[in-house]
């Protein structure tokens, strides 16, 4: 019996992010930043001031990303109904 993609959500199947599979070369990516970003942090230690200002930039940045994706997936959403109804209408 095949599941709609409602019941997969419904029963938490799909559409929560811990469940969608990553890269092999987003954790590879991801290990870089957050090594990285441990070397800034321990530079940035002496410099307190400087250190809020990093940490405001980065929420700030993080904050701007997220809403990236929110209109990413919002469009791809909308763009996924589309072909749907193309799909059922014929057009």
């Amino acid at each position: 019996m095949k599941i709609s993609a409602i019941e997969k959500m419904y029963h938490g199947n799909r559409g929560q992010g811990q469940q969608i599979p990553l890269s092999k070369e987003y954790h590879a990516l991801n290990q870089v930043y957050s090594e990285l970003e441990e070397k800034l942090y321990s530079e940035l230690n002496a410099y307190p001031a400087l250190l809020a200002l990093y940490e405001e930039v980065h929420n700030a940045y993080l904050e701007v990303q997220a809403e990236l994706e929110e209109c990413h997936y919002q469009s791809g959403f909308r763009f996924g109904l589309l072909m749907a109804v193309d799909a059922f209408t014929g057009d």
